[in-house]
């Protein structure tokens, strides 16, 4: 039964407000609504006051109220509901799986943005519509491909959890049918950009790490978590077995690589000439014996902060009068430049840790244009040459005769 019985009390006054939180690193608001009645009645408030997650659900609740000229009732169900669902599938993630804090950063806000539009919805009465007005509303509220993808992603996954325990029967958003929703290209530092871009950080103190990223086309959390044991500079080869991520609250945790899998990858000849160097610099700083065998920590030999890295990189770009450019964009960008140099698409996922090739495939159409943009310099050049030679080729070899190099039978 709904609060306030059901005699209709005429409201003379309404109003709404919100609160900001931030608790933990986390932000969020909520929304609240009042209404005030023209007669008190005897034992009762002449104003009622509730909060809600979203502000859609304190929109509906005070337009019911209104019309009705009767408080809706707030009180959840007994029954287990989506919102409680998401909750105990973030904790499980986090306890049992051991998300990163990139992926639990991600999934909170698809959560806290998206998915709370469903938290009050019993799941043993989720339906498949309940899932595609979900999706509708997040396109109206201009959510991108990447994250219409995460929080449908986000949702079947909760739901398999349930599955698993035997709450639910099937899974309703496998069921629903979504837009196509297309991966919008990695960002990367343009081909043109990059001399720009290298002199840039010159002299900086976290170049070498810059440039490592780049070239390694690795992912941060590996690169903090590279250890001089990892990496043969004679052989050129760099073993990427784990990485280090800060937890709030906890500090530097090492786990494995995103795909539990270590891989070895080939090290550019410069690159071993800058670790080479860097090692040295370490050295001088007296940071060599006290690292941890860490290839980059910080000025206390402790691992690297990742966001520390960027605002530092931030902060040195913005001062040349460059745009900003992520950790994750080196990667991107180092990714683009192997299959830009005709690296085949499957050593290219090798050497990223991709699971599946379809990820590879991301910077395939970034990569096309910068093999034509080589080819047009190289044809520049080429241009160049025969011009200085009087029109002829320079590199073309004299005729010879098929006779000459008779085929084997």
């Amino acid at each position: 039964m709904a609060e306030g019985g059901s005699a209709r009390r005429p409201i003379v006054n309404f109003g709404k407000r919100s609160r900001t939180y931030n608790r933990g690193g986390r932000r969020w608001k909520s929304y609240g609504a009042w209404v005030r009645y023209e007669e008190p009645i005897p034992g009762r408030r002449d104003r009622e006051e509730r909060w809600f997650r979203s502000e859609a659900d304190r929109d509906e609740w005070l337009r019911v109220t209104l019309a009705t000229g009767r408080v809706q009732s707030t009180q959840r169900s007994k029954r287990e509901t989506v919102g409680q669902l998401l909750e105990d599938w973030y904790q499980h993630g986090c306890a049992v799986k051991g998300w990163s804090l990139r992926h639990r950063a991600t999934t909170r806000w698809a959560i806290d943005r998206h998915l709370d539009y469903l938290s009050d919805v019993p799941i043993d009465r989720l339906e498949v519509d309940h899932v595609e007005h979900l999706i509708a509303r997040a396109i109206e509220q201009g959510a991108t491909p990447n994250s219409l993808r995460h929080v449908r992603n986000s949702l079947r996954a909760a739901l398999n959890l349930a599955i698993r325990r035997g709450k639910l029967d099937r899974n309703v958003a496998q069921l629903a049918e979504v837009p196509v929703i297309r991966r919008r290209p990695p960002k990367v530092i343009a081909l043109d950009a990059l001399p720009t871009f290298l002199e840039a950080i010159e002299g900086e103190r976290l170049a070498a790490f810059w440039q490592f990223s780049l070239a390694m086309a690795v992912r941060p959390a590996e690169a903090i978590g590279l250890r001089w044991r990892d990496v043969e500079l004679r052989e050129g080869v760099a073993t990427f077995r784990r990485t280090i991520q800060h937890d709030p609250g906890v500090g530097p945790v090492e786990r494995t690589t995103k795909t539990d899998q270590q891989r070895r990858v080939a090290i550019p000849d410069d690159i071993v000439q800058l670790l080479r160097r860097h090692r040295a610099e370490l050295r001088r700083e007296g940071l060599a014996w006290r690292t941890g065998d860490l290839v980059f920590p910080n000025r206390k030999g402790q691992p690297l902060y990742g966001p520390t890295a960027y605002r530092r990189l931030r902060h040195v770009l913005k001062q040349k009068g460059l745009p900003a450019v992520t950790l994750y964009q080196l990667r991107h960008t180092g990714a683009t430049l192997r299959l830009a140099a005709g690296v085949p698409l499957e050593v290219v996922q090798e050497d990223l840790g991709h699971r599946s090739i379809v990820m590879t495939r991301r910077y395939v159409e970034i990569a096309e244009p910068m093999r034509r943009e080589s080819a047009e310099r190289m044809n520049a050049i080429l241009g160049a040459a025969r011009k200085a030679a009087g029109g002829t080729n320079p590199y073309r070899a004299a005729p010879t005769s098929l006779n000459a190099h008779p085929r084997s039978p």
